[in-house]
């Protein structure tokens, strides 16, 4: 075959698959059902936009039209995958903070901002000065400190000791700080399931095994109440959807009920009331099975107890949803407060709290959040 006839052929080539390309998406468009719901990338799809002259005229109209024909791309979802698995054999990471590591381990990355964390160090230590009941601070590590047989080697992050140590000597007077992490190589030593997968926070049963450890340092009486244990529906975590794989399995979440406990739940900033520390309808769909402990909603929420205990201030970021549970059987009435929201709410701690007058407090936090000073703002 002469040069020129390659040549040719070649060219003829590339046409053809370029056109099969476009004839395959172009069908797949039609013949392929709106799906609604995208599980990979744990989000809904576009629907068509309305045509109005408004849309047209403001271009809302194109951008919506464009971003629904982006998502009934055919196989969509099996070609974000790819890019996805794509991206892991060359070490590349999902932009910023999330890395995957090896058995679909997913981690995030610490990063430490110092002036924050020396802010959030300091308002704590000067807010448990003022207070005349005792102040404990549960400090947790991340996946990334735990599983360390299973990052990747192009993780980077910043040391969690040296963090966890900067609030250890914070300590003092009636503040006293309680590092998991070695509670937690136990657990995992042991053989539990101390994080998931695909998501960054701890399971149900690591929480019970650090709450247990907890009690028992801290001098209070140990938890005696008896659970029936449960699961949801199988999930990909929070985590998931920026860096999919094809092989990865689902998992599920545990939760207890304790059948002798009665419990009534108000969400002070709603007004929502009920009688469960559960909200099930986060166990569907591609919602975030964690929210199931109290709905997700822990900003400003009051719970009262059946518990023999007392009266327990918790603040804390997302680790302290799975503690609730359990927390609601130690204490007769407790106080729940979204640490991370206090710099949006421009309120104090005894501005939220009112006349609520606890016996206890105790703040719950990861060493992630300590870290780049999301839990700050207290005062």
């Amino acid at each position: 075959m002469e040069k020129g006839d390659v040549k040719k052929a070649s060219s003829l080539m590339m046409t053809a698959v370029f056109a099969g390309f476009l004839i395959f998406f172009t069908l797949g468009f039609f013949v392929i059902p709106y799906q609604g719901v995208n599980f990979t990338e744990q989000r809904n799809y576009a629907p068509m936009p309305e045509i109005s002259s408004d849309a047209l005229l403001s271009g809302s109209y194109s951008k919506g039209l464009e971003q629904y024909l982006k998502d009934h791309l055919a196989l969509r979802p099996e070609l974000v995958t790819l890019c996805s698995e794509l991206k892991t054999v060359f070490g590349r990471t999902v932009p910023d903070i999330v890395f995957r590591g090896k058995d679909g381990q997913f981690f995030l990355r610490n990063n430490t901002i110092d002036t924050e964390l020396k802010k959030v160090a300091g308002e704590i230590r000067a807010f448990a000065e003022k207070q005349d009941v005792p102040v404990d601070m549960l400090i947790d590590p991340d996946a990334a400190a735990i599983l360390t047989d299973k990052l990747p080697f192009a993780y980077v992050g910043d040391n969690e000791d040296e963090i966890a140590d900067y609030f250890l000597k914070q300590a003092g007077g009636n503040l006293k700080v309680y590092y998991s992490k070695d509670r937690i190589a136990e657990l995992r030593d042991s053989g539990m399931k101390t994080f998931y997968r695909t998501d960054q926070h701890w399971t149900t049963d690591c929480a019970r095994g650090v709450l247990d450890w907890y009690l028992s340092e801290s001098g209070q009486p140990p938890l005696t109440a008896e659970y029936t244990e449960n699961e949801t529906a199988s999930f990909f975590g929070n985590l998931y959807s920026g860096s999919p794989g094809f092989f990865d399995e689902t998992e599920t979440l545990k939760y207890y009920v304790n059948p002798d406990g009665e419990y009534h739940v108000k969400e002070l900033d709603t007004g929502l009331e009920r009688d469960s520390l559960y909200d099930m309808t986060w166990d569907s769909g591609i919602r975030n099975r964690y929210n199931v402990f109290l709905g997700g909603h822990f900003i400003n929420t009051h719970i009262t107890s059946n518990a023999k205990g007392g009266k327990a201030l918790l603040l804390g970021d997302s680790y302290l949803m799975a503690l609730v549970p359990f927390l609601a059987d130690c204490y007769s009435e407790i106080r729940v407060l979204d640490m991370r929201q206090f710099g949006e709410r421009g309120k104090t701690v005894a501005e939220l709290i009112g006349d609520f007058k606890p016996d206890r407090i105790l703040f719950v936090n990861t060493v992630y959040q300590l870290s780049c000073g999301a839990s700050g703002g207290i005062k």
